[in-house]
């Protein structure tokens, strides 16, 4: 007997229905039983009308480990440029040291790892700590004489190189950047698609644009990126 419109609709609906009540209980099993993604799920940012997304100045916090688990969270600090640097900078100092400055992604900002493992903090440090042992040696009036160095983080999670192109152009202290390094991750151009910050124009030139909100593929990736099951899928 052949089946008429009303049991296909029923039967579509039944099949969708079962689909998510199972993408529910497996995204709650996640929850319950491996909570390793609850990190990144909570990640709070704030929208920006030129970036999308940036992270909230002068904010602590704290996260997991990502093999050692809750017991073992280190905490986090974002200064007052929103860059992953345990201290601040004012103008004036900036304008008197080196500055070191480093874009990107998830792996240059790499909050998954304390502050010692990350690799702009120790250098950082090893800067300093070098040129202590040499004041002195270098020419009067050059840049590494004026005063000390500083490395500033500026990688956020989930940015593309449009968007560290766009934060590195719109801080405003970026004359006093001595040396910026772009650290490239694959999926940085995906990025650029997704959020729609790059595109062609009809003579197929690279174009940039100013989004004046969330564009669909944003508001799409904010609500997957609370499921851990996103993360899971991208492990």
């Amino acid at each position: 007997m052949r089946a008429g419109p009303a049991n296909i609709l029923a039967n579509m609906g039944l099949a969708l229905a079962s689909c998510l009540g199972a993408l529910v209980l497996c995204e709650a099993a996640l929850r319950g039983f491996h909570p390793k993604y609850q990190d990144l799920a909570a990640e709070t940012l704030v929208r920006d009308p030129n970036l999308l997304f940036v992270r909230i100045p002068n904010r602590r916090w704290t996260r997991r480990h990502p093999d050692k688990g809750d017991q073992h969270r280190h905490p986090l600090f974002h200064n007052n440029f929103g860059a992953r640097q345990h201290r601040n900078f004012s103008a004036e100092e900036l304008g008197r040291s080196v500055n070191v400055a480093f874009f990107g992604d998830s792996y240059t900002e790499n909050v998954g790892l304390e502050a010692p493992f990350s690799f702009t903090e120790p250098l950082d440090y090893l800067l300093n700590l070098k040129r202590g042992a040499r004041q002195g040696a270098r020419p009067p009036g050059s840049a590494e004489e004026r005063g000390a160095f500083n490395v500033l983080n500026f990688g956020v999670d989930g940015y593309g190189t449009a968007q560290s192109l766009l934060r590195y152009q719109g801080w405003r202290h970026r004359e006093t950047l001595h040396h910026v390094f772009y650290v490239y991750c694959s999926n940085d151009l995906w990025d650029n698609v997704s959020t729609g910050l790059f595109g062609l124009d009809d003579a197929g030139r690279l174009e940039r644009r100013r989004p004046s909100g969330w564009t669909a593929a944003s508001v799409g990736r904010a609500l997957v990126s609370e499921l851990h099951l996103s993360y899971l899928a991208l492990d």
